[in-house]
């Protein structure tokens, strides 16, 4: 098996990302602009947010029944209590995402639910396959991976396999050296 096997995934969906940067303008502007290739990202990322979230769970409360999105949230939440407070910044493009702020409210977040209608509704959902969903859904894709990798990141030796191109890791010192930093729950 590859190492850090989610860790790569992520970046090979945050590359597909990068890459429409080339045709559409990451800007709160642009939000609504859908397209096929967003459409792409975010079903493949919900995908990957489904199966990291599931190996979350396994990590916190192995026993424990996690079948879908509504069982993860308690479990993670439970265990990470500050995840709904993580910001993902785009320094590039000058913005900042909550993508797992709605799991303060106890609900699920709004690119989860557009995720959704885009698998089981795609023709008359379509238009939530945009910009704004697939930057958000990414960088919840983001952060469950940090918090999957979270015990590697107290080891000093550890170093990452390869770094993200538009989304920088929460409080670190510089776009390229992650050097100490810590994710909001200790």
């Amino acid at each position: 098996m590859m190492p850090y096997v989610h860790w790569q995934y992520f970046l090979a969906i945050e590359s597909d990302l990068e890459a429409t940067s080339r045709f559409v303008e990451f800007s709160q502007k642009n939000y609504a602009t859908y397209s096929i290739e967003f459409a792409r990202i975010l079903l493949s990322c919900g995908s990957e947010v489904d199966v990291v979230a599931k190996a979350l769970c396994q990590k916190i409360e192995p026993l424990g029944k996690y079948e879908n999105i509504d069982n993860y949230r308690p479990i993670i939440t439970g265990a990470y209590k500050k995840l709904s407070t993580i910001e993902i910044p785009l320094p590039r493009y000058g913005l900042a995402i909550k993508p797992w702020e709605e799991w303060n409210g106890n609900s699920n977040p709004s690119w989860w639910k557009s995720y959704n209608n885009v698998k089981h509704h795609r023709n008359i959902c379509f238009e939530e396959a945009n910009l704004e969903n697939a930057i958000r859904s990414v960088g919840g894709l983001f952060a469950l991976v940090l918090y999957y990798y979270k015990d590697n990141l107290s080891n000093p030796d550890f170093r990452w396999p390869s770094f993200p191109k538009l989304m920088v890791i929460p409080g670190s010192p510089a776009l390229v050296d992650y050097g100490d930093w810590q994710l909001p729950d200790p």
